[in-house]
């Protein structure tokens, strides 16, 4: 068939490109060349300016703004946004702001004082609290979960305090409990200042406690205090004997 209807039958025997709804169809490269016009005298230039007139319109028809790569890329970065502050608003409503429990850990504080240590016991005392110092000693002698040593410490501390209350039966109470626990290092001043509280009354049992007192010194603590108050002490109590 040639002439314009020729033409007309070519363009309408091309493959057509199913299109969705709302979406423009588009021809590829392979439908563009489809259309062929052999040369001849048959085909008029009116034919051939129809056919290249309708393959213009057919590049022309823009694609679907999806199916760009750059838009593509543009909407899978703004999903992986939008994913991102949702689990952040997750992750906000499940931990509680630390700001919110600043008040409260600070009114659990105020409610729960610190309880009392040998450091603060002796500062009580060297700055002339003997009775906050006892009360303070006799506080960790008292606890549960004190070591043995941190128990023996504090009723010395608390005899020491009470001898600055002129307390001396006090001061001898908590040292016979002192003695009570051999601990290597420590119970050596409860030896001594009992031996002190005894002097006068039971000279024996205080040249007992005085030799205890510096062996126990000599063995653990390298002669520091005890030994040579306590080595003292025996000279002076074998030659009064004499």
């Amino acid at each position: 068939m040639s002439g314009p209807a020729g033409a007309h039958a070519q363009i309408a025997s091309m493959p057509q490109v199913s299109a969705q709804p709302g979406v423009s169809a588009q021809p590829t490269v392979s439908q563009s060349c489809v259309v062929h016009c052999p040369a001849g005298p048959q085909n008029s230039p009116s034919v051939q300016s129809l056919v290249w007139l309708q393959l213009s319109h057919m590049a022309r028809v823009p694609r679907p703004w999806y199916e760009h790569p750059a838009n593509r890329r543009a909407k899978s970065g703004i999903k992986r946004m939008a994913m991102h502050v949702i689990a952040d608003r997750e992750r906000s409503a499940r931990v509680p702001c630390v700001s919110r429990l600043l008040p409260a850990l600070a009114l659990l504080a105020a409610c729960h004082p610190k309880p009392p240590d040998l450091g603060g016991a002796f500062q009580l005392l060297q700055h002339g609290h003997p009775a906050d110092a006892r009360r303070a000693y006799d506080a960790i002698a008292q606890r549960k979960d004190a070591a043995p040593a941190e128990k023996v410490r504090a009723l010395i501390g608390g005899a020491l305090a009470s001898d600055h209350l002129e307390d001396p039966a006090g001061a001898r109470e908590r040292l016979e409990r002192a003695i009570l626990v051999e601990v290597p290092g420590v119970t050596e001043s409860a030896l001594y200042y009992l031996g002190e509280h005894l002097r006068a009354i039971d000279r024996p049992r205080a040249l007992n406690l005085y030799y205890r007192a510096a062996a126990g010194a000599q063995a653990n603590l390298d002669k520091a205090f005890p030994y040579q108050a306590a080595t003292q002490r025996i000279l002076e109590l074998s030659l009064s004997q004499h």
